[in-house]
């Protein structure tokens, strides 16, 4: 490292020293350098700053991971989540228990966010080269992880497929991931193996789909090896089917995580035997493009294709899951997440289901909440981490800035106070952030280096006073120093160099020669400045507990006065403790026998000056211990809380027993200690003699036992080699020499096959993972045959080897090669810590020693104090086996010599003694649950009281028998299971309280059963009523969800809602009136036209309404006259002829000509109109000619126009470039000269910076090149260019530019705002001063003459406007909108302008109410109301009243209402009835609707529409699809791109939600255009771009104000739609 270090400082001084000989001057050129550097590849502006474009790009991938959650999602249930523990990949989900630590972390989704969060912590700080490197690699992350997968296959199924509909292609690597992984790209098709395959199956269960193709039996007699492509780092499972199995065709099945695609189901190698009976082999590597869309599900059971019990087993585990990670969840909404994927899963499991992708939605809350759980606990542990290391002497002010340790710990006590209301997302990103903290925050404390640049700096500029050689390492030196002040600003380099660069600028300033031979500028020597005297300190101490308090009992091992002693000006502190025994009746009661205190973060033995030896009566007899007395800390002065670890034996106990205290401190008092001169302590009598001290390697010779364990890098959790090791090493200490035995075994995977060995093991020397590497020596080795896939091969691994240690240093870095079939010859190297627990260690080993990790393991993760807890709850016989058990497995486990069987034996009495107490904790805590749940319900009042006790009584009854049951031998898991989901679900036996509701429905049965009230408003209450008592039924059964309020304010606003009926007189009139309607009704169209019919029954629905209404006998009479010429006319009309197209031909040419006449009519006015503009015009242009010929007297013949024209510079994507900002006054000159036909084009670009441009080249698009145009001036930085080109002047030119500050050239749109009077516009905007008005102007456009009919909808529940779009196309009339309870100015505008005569109200009363009636009754417009309970009905009344034959229906969201404006136009123009969900389930009538159905769309993405709700409408529907995007933009784009195939128009809209009320009423507009509605945002995506430059898209309409679509968005429409 320091030759490195002093290579680049000669190479430094080299090009300094040449630099001085050619220019005479330094720093200039470095200055300059630098500012290039630093302005170079500028982009998009990031907090204020100008961001390079790679950092940009970085940016965006990284923002792009972090909020993408599909990848959390893809991989569940599939062999593609696995642990490495064994070797193998395994699916961890296949048992009942949670995902652990290490599993989470090794998770693709993890992975990927993880380096996605780690990077985004420190992008602003990375230059070009660092974050294009990042970019590059996380780029390769993401291909490998979270690769494209298509979605064709909704269910669970076999599919089947032929040739066609498979391809094979050649795919070429481009980058390696791990060993088992490379990332390909697809070529051409490959035809030639194409041949060697036959037919394509796919078998989907959940997210696992296996892919099985045949080979052409007429060129592959067998196949004999078939290897793919690693998938998510894992290699895929394959089988390779036997010609002698079932068929002679030969067949190969790989197991794929989804429907992936050519670049990732990729065949490494294939061998085959053809017909000729050679073998063939295939080693250029090639992809499989399956169409998954083309493949026909058979219909046929998986059950017969799966093991017994495949599904069963999975859904018992979820179950257990749930269950589980309930226990540990807080979060009440959480909860009741995990109780309703319960619920469904036992649904699922009694119905016996068998779609796994169904199961995996289910078990969503579950996973969600364990991953949550998992992460909070590895955070929790980080934060631990941090917190103990700023207690250290690690983190010291001496080294980092004080004020960057205060925001360290803040940081940490942020992230720790918020982790509990965060997401997955953001307590992943606070895992990367905590363990990156260091990094992130902290900063060097350079304040001595700052202060010793300052006072040298004046230096730099007085090179004429210093001979060179002298000066270049000065210079070399304070440029070294000037960079890390600047870099230590904002980042934290490894390894810190501060004191290096400190002493290295410090002697060159030093070693200046001065020309003169001057020696005064030397630096004062510093050495003593800041240090402290040597002194010796009388302190005081005590130990501590965790809370704070002094541990009075174990404070009396420790004198409580101590030395502090400063040497060496304070580079070394020793605090001196003396130790002794804690006495009982004179007899010693407890001895310290080790003690260890943190340094630095790392734990290790205190120096023992003296010790003592010391007879300790125990339980089991007498034993001689050394006991340390006078001990020695290095310490730093300033650390007042030291952590401890100390070992010492209690009398009590039994010989061999050891105690432990971790937890405590030593608080140190530094603020009150007191100068002495005597550096010794006056020990307390002790009954022990003195000894010299123990120094390790003097005085010893023997061998002990210490565990050991392999961990990760950080020191803290296993890593997956872990279970290689065998924890018990032996430690043999000879003299000064210490040498660890290790002991290592292979990793076993499922069915106990090897699957992997650890070859080497390497230490670095000085225990640094940068020093020498040494190979640990192999004292035994073995060798071991593993196979996988096509390798079977023998590997010889070492089962002990012997590495040197030091007796103290707890953690070790350690290299391990790892050997393993999956990686082939490859060996996989990684580095470990190795943990030794020296405070712990046994005296003896036995080489024999049978292995005790499984039996230690168990031992530890038993909290005695927890079962002591409930030793009430356990009863005595389990509680005294499990203390027994547990005992007896402490003393197995620590005696050498126990054999193998009584370890099994321990183990298995101390796993089975721990099942009953546990059962017995867990079934308190459930009990205690259920208790509390029935508690908080019944104090609700929502339930019967006779329900209430009748659970209670339930639950107690239970949990005695279950108390009962568990006392027997004989108990069984499912059993258990039934009690425990009883208990747990004992609410559900709770049923509502329902009087106030019956006593509801019996008043309004009376009201129904009166015949006061309209038969409309009455069949309303009726089904509100029948609604309710059908509830009534349903909760006698069970609890179900709980409606009461919500029937009963429906049956309340049903009667208010009640009309009564005019009173009616029973009048001659009337009663004719009746017999006439009656009459009238019976009548059949016949061979009349439908015009006649229509008329009639016009008449009568008229007579019916005035029957309802009125009471007055001349209303009656009238209308009896009325209906009687109706009823003649109709009589009286033609029949339906053969020739009758002719007549209508004849009919629709009368209104040809009365529509001619009518336009002539409109074009004599216009054209009047027209005239008088025109003479207007004539007026300006003489006036204007006038002043042209003023001017041109000036111009001396100069035959040509100029203008300052209105420009801007857009980039490819549409949007204002950054060089838009630089383009002076936002204008381009131009000058047409009529004479040539040229326009001479002028540009100028404003300075970038002093003296900089900000453009410096300028090329023009010419056809297909770009040509340079002419810098005319330039000025400073300021530059003006001039080109021409042929016609006018443009409205848009491609242009390039060379921008310097970016170090590139960018393609860009200048575009100027010609007026052009020729040219139309082809983009209108409809826009009004409201949604109101707009929808009038939309009417005027559809309907510029008069229209007798009209549908009104509500402008504020703007879902019935949009439902309503295929029955105002039927109805032939506009849409209008009104206000709840009036019409607004706008609206009846418009009635009036049509001269309309009859109104539809889409909407009930509490919608659009009675007032809104009267006004229009009052302007002489009848009135017909179309109306359901709610928006969902309404919706249904409406498709009804269409007429049609209800076989086409869209599925939209009736609450987030996009996507039912985006297909509202096509539903009007293509007869679809809209039918409105709230996303989760439909009712009975419209599920009748759908089953009557012959097509079905459904709009929007599973957000809007559930995909078990699109599950059960594909279960019943002839013909079922999906038209989604990812938000509401892209669906919208779907659409147009799918249903509008042929159009060359296009309607935009906002999409925002409190914009989009404009486009209410475009849907008819839509239709009468056949063109698509879309809705915008305020950019235009390069996929909207696309869209309409692909159709060629020649008309847009606008629907809104600038306020919906801006600006900017209007300009991007523009410059797409009107052509140059």
């Amino acid at each position: 490292m320091l030759n490195k270090k002093y290579n680049i400082s000669k190479k430094m001084a080299s090009v300094a020293l040449s630099l001085i000989m050619t220019t005479g001057t330094l720093v200039p050129g470095f200055a300059e350098i630098n500012h290039v550097e630093s302005r170079a590849n500028l982009g998009i502006l990031q907090n204020g700053k100008e961001e390079s474009e790679i950092k940009a790009k970085l940016r965006k991938l990284v923002e792009g991971i972090i909020s993408d959650n599909s990848i959390r999602d893809r991989y569940v249930g599939t062999i593609f989540i696995k642990t490495v523990d064994n070797g193998t990949p395994f699916d961890v989900f296949s048992d009942g228990s949670k995902m652990n630590e290490a599993a989470i972390q090794d998770t693709p989704w993890w992975k990927l966010w993880q380096e996605a969060y780690r990077i985004n912590g420190k992008l602003e700080n990375l230059t070009d080269a660092q974050a294009k490197s990042l970019y590059d690699d996380l780029m390769l992350e993401k291909t490998a992880l979270c690769f494209p997968l298509s979605n064709e296959l909704r269910r669970d199924g076999y599919y089947e497929g032929k040739e066609v509909d498979f391809d094979i292609y050649k795919v070429t690597s481009v980058n390696s991931y791990t060993p088992a992984q490379d990332i390909y790209t697809k070529g051409e098709n490959n035809t030639e193996i194409k041949k060697l395959f036959g037919i394509v199956a796919v078998v989907k269960s959940g997210n696992e789909h296996d892919i099985m193709l045949s080979m052409n039996k007429k060129m592959v007699k067998s196949i004999k090896h078939i290897s793919f492509n690693g998938i998510a780092t894992v290699k895929p499972i394959t089988a390779i089917r036997p010609v002698e199995q079932e068929s002679d065709i030969a067949m190969f099945s790989v197991t794929v995580p989804g429907e992936v695609g050519p670049e990732n189901l990729v065949v490494n190698s294939l061998k085959y035997i053809n017909n000729n009976n050679e073998e063939v082999t295939i080693s250029e590597p090639f992809g499989i493009d399956i169409k998954y869309s083309q493949l026909k599900k058979v219909n046929t059971s998986l059950k017969d294709k799966r093991p017994e019990g495949y599904v069963e087993n999975k859904i018992q585990a979820w179950m257990k899951r749930g269950d589980a990670i309930k226990r540990e969840i807080m979060d009440p909404t959480e909860t009741r997440k995990i109780d309703n994927a319960l619920r469904d899963l036992r649904d699922f499991r009694d119905m016996g289901e068998e779609d796994l992708t169904r199961l995996y939605e289910i078990v969503k809350p579950i996973y969600y909440a364990e991953y949550k759980e998992t992460t909070r606990g590895i955070l929790t542990k980080k934060l631990g981490q941090q917190k103990s290391s700023l207690d250290s002497s690690i983190y010291s002010p001496e080294i980092y800035t004080k004020e960057s340790l205060e925001n360290f710990k803040s940081e940490l006590e942020r992230i720790s106070r918020s982790m509990d209301n965060k997401d997955l997302s953001d307590l992943v990103g606070d895992v990367a952030r905590v363990t990156n903290l260091s990094f992130t925050v902290l900063r060097y404390n350079t304040e001595k280096l700052q202060g010793l640049y300052d006072k040298v700096k004046d230096r730099v500029d007085k090179r004429e006073s210093y001979e060179s050689d002298s000066y270049v390492k000065f210079l070399v030196a304070f440029t070294r120093a000037e960079k890390w002040l600047e870099t230590t600003k904002n980042t934290m380099p490894v390894p810190n160099d501060t004191k290096e660069i400190y002493d290295e600028l410090k002697k060159a300033a030093n070693s200046l020669k001065r020309k003169d031979g001057n020696s005064n500028d030397l630096i004062e020597d510093d050495k003593n400045k800041g240090q402290e005297n040597d002194a010796i300190y009388d302190i005081k101490v005590n130990l501590q507990k965790p809370n704070g308090h002094e541990n009075t009992d174990f404070s009396k091992f420790i004198s409580k006065d101590a030395k502090y002693i400063v040497k060496e000006g304070g580079k070394s502190k020793k605090l001196v403790l003396y130790l002794k025994p804690i006495m009982s009746d004179n007899k010693i009661d407890k001895l310290i026998t080790e003690f260890q205190y943190s340094r630095k973060n790392i734990l290790q033995p205190a120096n023992t000056i003296t010790r003592k030896k010391y007879q300790v009566d125990f339980v089991d007899g007498s034993k001689a211990l050394y006991s340390p007395e006078k001990i020695e800390l290095d310490v730093d002065g300033k650390q007042d809380l030291l952590p401890i670890d100390i070992t010492y034996c209690d009398s009590k106990e039994k010989v061999d027993g050891k105690r432990y205290i971790t937890d405590n401190k030593l608080s140190i008092n530094y603020d009150e200690k007191v100068k002495t001169d005597n550096e010794n302590l006056k020990p307390d009598n002790g009954a022990g003699n003195k000894e010299e001290p123990n120094i390790p390697g003097k005085n010893e010779s023997k061998d002990y036992t210490v565990n050991v364990k392999f961990l990760h890098e950080d020191g803290h959790s296993e890593t997956h080699a872990a279970p290689a090791l065998i924890n018990r090493a032996k430690l043999s200490i000879n003299g000064s020499d210490k040498i660890l035995t290790l002991k290592l075994r292979p990793l076993y995977g499922e069915g106990g096959n090897p699957t992997g060995v650890i070859s080497k093991i390497y230490y670095f020397e000085g225990n640094q993972k940068s020093g020498k590497k040494f190979e640990a020596k192999n004292k035994t080795t073995a060798r071991i045959r593993m196979k996988y896939e096509s390798v079977d091969k023998e590997y010889e691994y070492p089962t002990q080897v012997e590495i040197p240690v030091d007796g103290s240093t707890r953690q070790l870095y350690l290299g391990l090669d790892s050997a393993t079939p999956v990686f082939g010859d490859k060996t996989h190297a990684h580095t470990v810590v190795l943990d030794i627990d020296y405070a712990k260690k046994t005296d003896g080993y036995n080489d024999n020693e049978v292995d005790k990790t499984q039996l230690i393991n168990l031992i530890n993760s038993i909290n005695k104090d927890y079962y002591q807890v409930y030793k009430n709850i356990i009863p005595e016989k389990p509680y005294e086996n499990l203390m027994s058990a547990y005992n007896n497995a402490i003393l197995v486990s620590n005696n050498i010599n126990s054999t193998k069987d009584e370890v099994s034996e321990a183990y298995k009495n101390l796993f089975n003694s721990l099942i009953k107490p546990n059962l017995y904790i867990e079934f308190d805590i459930v009990k205690r649950q259920a208790d509390a749940d029935l508690k908080s319900e019944s104090e609700s009042g929502k339930y019967t009281q006779e329900s209430v006790k009748e659970a209670k009584k339930f639950v107690e009854d239970s949990y005695k028998e279950l108390k009962e049951y568990l006392a027997r031998d004989d108990i069984q898991d499912s059993k258990i299971d039934d009690y425990k989901f009883e208990l747990q679900h004992s609410p559900d036996r709770l049923r509502y309280d329902t009087s106030e509701l019956e006593k509801v429905i019996s008043e309004a049965e009376v009201k129904s059963n009166s015949d006061k009230y309209t038969d409309e408003t009455l069949e309303y209450l009726k089904d509100k009523l029948s609604e309710a008592k059908s509830y009534l039924k349903e909760t006698k059964s069970k609890r179900g969800q709980d409606k009461r309020s919500e029937l009963i304010k429906e049956i309340d606003n049903a009667i208010k809602s009640l009309i009564e009926k005019t009173k009616k007189v029973s009048s001659q009139a009337r009663k004719s009136l009746e017999s006439k309607v009656s009459i009238a009704k019976k009548i059949e169209q016949g061979k009349k036209s439908k015009l006649a019919y229509d008329e009639l029954n016009k008449v009568i629905n008229e007579s019916v309404n005035i029957l309802n209404v009125s009471g007055n006998d001349d209303d009656y009479e009238k209308q009896i006259e009325k209906l009687e010429k109706a009823i003649e006319k109709f009589k009286a009309s033609e029949d339906i002829k053969i020739d009758n197209a002719d007549k209508n031909k004849e009919e629709d040419k009368n209104k040809e000509k009365d529509k001619n006449k009518e336009e002539d009519k409109n074009k004599e006015k216009d054209k009047n109109k027209e005239e008088d503009k025109n003479k207007e015009e004539d007026k300006n242009k003489e006036e204007d000619k006038n002043e042209d010929k003023d001017k041109n007297k000036e111009k001396d013949n100069d035959n040509s126009v100029k203008k300052n024209i209105d420009a801007k510079i857009m980039d490819e994507n549409n949007r204002e470039s950054m060089a838009d900002i630089f383009l002076k006054d936002h204008k381009v000159v131009t000058k047409y000269d009529k004479d040539k036909d040229q326009t001479t084009y002028e540009l100028t670009f404003k300075r970038y910076d002093v003296d900089k441009p900000s453009v410096s080249k300028l090329y023009v698009k010419n056809g297909e090149d770009f040509k340079e145009a002419n810098l005319a001036n330039e000025d400073k930085g300021v530059n003006t260019f001039k080109f021409i080109r042929k016609g006018e002047p443009e409205k848009s030119i491609i242009i390039k530019m060379y921008i310097p500050a970016m170090n590139a050239e960018k393609t860009a749109k200048l575009t100027l705002n010609v007026k052009n009077e020729i040219a139309k516009s082809e983009i209108t905007s409809l826009e009004g001063e409201n949604r109101y008005d707009t929808a009038c102007k939309i009417s005027k456009k559809l309907y510029p003459n008069t229209n007798k009919r009209a549908v009104l909808a509500s402008g504020q529940v703007t879902v019935d406007a949009l439902s309503t779009s295929l029955f105002a196309s039927k109805k032939g009339a506009p849409i209008l909108l009104t206000k709840s309870s009036y019409l607004p100015s706008e609206t009846i505008r418009e009635l009036k302008r049509l001269g309309v005569s009859e109104v539809s109200i889409i909407g009930g009363y509490n919608t659009i109410n009675r007032q809104v009636t009267d006004e229009l009754r009052a302007m002489g417009i009848s009135t017909e109301r179309i109306y359901g309970s709610d928006r969902y009905d309404t919706a249904i009344e409406l498709a009804k009243k269409t007429g049609s034959d209800l076989k086409k229906l869209v599925i939209v969201n009736g609450v987030n209402y996009a996507d039912a404006i985006s297909i509202s136009g096509y539903c009007a123009q293509n007869d679809y009835n809209m039918i409105l969900t709230n996303g989760k389930s439909l009712s009975d009538g419209d599920m009748s609707l759908i089953k009557k159905s012959d097509e079905v769309i459904i709009v929007g993405g599973d957000k809007s529409i559930s995909n078990d709700l699109e599950r059960k409408i594909d279960m019943i529907a002839k013909k079922t699809r999906r038209i989604s995007g990812y938000d509401r933009y892209e669906t919208s784009l779907k659409l147009s791109e799918e249903l509008y195939t042929k159009t060359d128009e296009i309607l935009m809209a906002a999409g925002d939600n409190d914009k989009m009320t404009d486009a209410l009423a475009g849907s008819q507009l839509a239709a009468y255009k056949k063109a698509p509605l879309q809705l915008v945002s305020n950019y235009m995506t390069s996929r909207q771009k696309k869209y309409i430059e692909d159709k060629k898209i020649s008309n847009a309409t606008i629907l809104g104000g600038i306020n919906s679509i801006g600006r900017s968005m209007r300009e991007s429409i523009k410059s797409l739609i009107v052509k140059d």
